[in-house]
């Protein structure tokens, strides 16, 4: 019997050994394909709003730039990579490969959102600042009585942003300039269609682009956002570049001068081919101008095809005797009006077959303005809603033009000119705010006295708003206010 009793037990703690390693084993199984490196050692993989980023988590406490931020609307937080450990976005779960939707009030250095990370053994929590420290430093004066936002972008890094009333931060986006090289954005723009549906756009510079350009162009390609700032179009569609023609080859860089959106796949873009002037041997740069609509060039515009265009020149280097500097749709009968630098001369231009419809000043102005009347290196037009054409033109002095034309009998009917409060030396614009105060919002574009925008008001003869940098290399090529987006 003793024996029996013996062998029992032996059983007994033979099975508790056997279920033992079991579970050992069931454990190690279970570990042995996790991956236990502690938070200190780890990566933070996020995306805000499409734009991504990395953050280590060796530092607790650290603060790191959100490469985009809005106060518009919530933003969309995004966990890229396994944290191995619970994630939280102010006090919000981020999941995985989850989005989250966080609410920024304010964008300002003091405001940050909070991440913490915490695993079984080991917890983290870091920041992001709200106003990235990669922005432009601003100095503000005044508010500005007008409803709208300015659009920007800083000439010295990959950033683009918008401005309230107050000067105030409201949308941007500030990449690593170490990550994203010699990335550049410029003329960022708002769109509203005809159906009433909001669109944006910027253009990007190609750093390695290495075929022809001429002097004060940056080609690259033309980005289209939705609503939401989000990108339209594939991955292989999302930019934007001359198509093949008559003229070009296809895949040509366009330029920043200007972009009209007329619909979703519908747009007219310029950019820039060499060529040689007629009845001349001198290499020229010819600028190409695109209607496309739904992936078809259904209208195009050369200037070279018109020589009388090339003995209008007063100026340009490396051939650049035409030098678009901006361009719109005429509503009134759908036409293009577009400013030439270098032959001092706006003109219309038919959208139906190409015909130069009229030239304002310039050696062959149509509308009978003496040379001290005449405009010299046009930068910017606004065309308002009662028609009236307004014309920012650097001529040492600047000066800002309004001009109501008879185009019929090619008279101007109405005209004032006011002398700009400062200088701008390329990219500059002006748009006019309140008709009966002669109140503009000024764009400096690119100035040694790091001004951005002012608003100023020539019945009075004061500045009412304006913004600079302590940065002049962060000038903005172009600032355009544009009606504020509801909340």
């Amino acid at each position: 019997m003793e024996s029996k009793g013996n062998s029992g037990k032996v059983l007994a703690i033979a099975a508790a050994i056997a279920v033992l390693l079991i579970v050992l084993v069931s454990v190690a199984l279970a570990y042995s394909g996790r991956d236990v490196t502690i938070l200190k050692d780890r990566t933070l993989h996020l995306n805000f709003n499409g734009y991504a980023v990395e953050v280590p988590l060796a530092e607790d406490g650290a603060v790191f730039d959100a490469p985009c931020l809005m106060t518009e609307r919530d933003n969309e937080v995004t966990l890229l990579n396994d944290a191995g450990a619970s994630v939280k976005i102010n006090k919000k779960n981020l999941a995985t490969g989850k989005t989250q939707k966080v609410t920024v009030e304010k964008i300002a250095y003091n405001e940050l959102l909070r991440v913490e990370v915490t695993s079984s053994k080991d917890s983290r929590t870091i920041f992001f600042r709200t106003q990235s420290s990669r922005l432009p430093q601003l100095t503000v004066e005044g508010e500005s009585a007008y409803n709208g936002e300015y659009y920007m972008t800083a000439a010295d890094a990959p950033t683009m942003y918008k401005l309230n009333e107050k000067g105030e931060y409201t949308y941007y986006v500030a990449l690593d300039p170490e990550t994203n090289g010699d990335v550049r954005f410029s003329d960022f723009r708002k769109h509203v269609l005809d159906n009433g549906d909001v669109r944006y756009s910027y253009h990007q510079n190609a750093p390695e682009y290495t075929g022809f350009a001429s002097e004060g162009y940056t080609l690259g390609s033309r980005v289209i956002l939705d609503e939401k700032y989000k990108k339209i179009g594939k991955d292989d569609e999302e930019a934007i570049y001359l198509l093949e023609s008559d003229n070009a080859s296809g895949g040509e860089p366009v330029d920043n001068q200007s972009f009209v959106l007329l619909g979703d796949k519908h747009y007219i873009v310029s950019g820039q081919i060499q060529e040689t002037a007629e009845g001349t041997d001198n290499k020229v740069a010819a600028q190409l101008i695109q209607e496309v609509d739904n992936g078809k060039v259904v209208f195009e515009w050369k200037s070279t095809d018109y020589p009388e265009l090339y003995e209008l020149s007063e100026g340009g280097a490396s051939g650049d005797y035409f030098h678009m500097t901006d361009m719109l749709v005429d509503p009134s009968d759908d036409n293009l009006i577009i400013a030439s630098k270098n032959t001092n001369t706006i003109l219309k231009i038919s959208r139906e077959n190409g015909e130069i419809l009229w030239k304002l000043s310039g050696k062959a102005d149509d509308f009978g303005l003496s040379e001290a009347q005449k405009i010299t290196a046009p930068q910017g037009l606004q065309l308002t809603e009662d028609g009236e054409l307004v014309v920012f033109s650097a001529g040492n002095p600047d000066k800002i033009t309004r001009l109501t034309l008879d185009e019929e009998a090619k008279a101007v009917t109405k005209r004032s000119d006011f002398t700009a409060p400062a200088g701008s030396k390329a990219d500059g614009s002006a748009q006019l705010l309140d008709a009966e105060a002669n109140a503009f919002g000024i764009g400096w574009g690119q100035n040694d006295d790091g001004a951005l925008v002012t608003e100023y008001n020539f019945s009075t003869n004061k500045t009412v708003f304006s913004v600079k940098t302590a940065d002049a290399k962060a000038w903005s090529a172009r600032a355009l206010k544009y009606a504020a987006e509801e909340k």
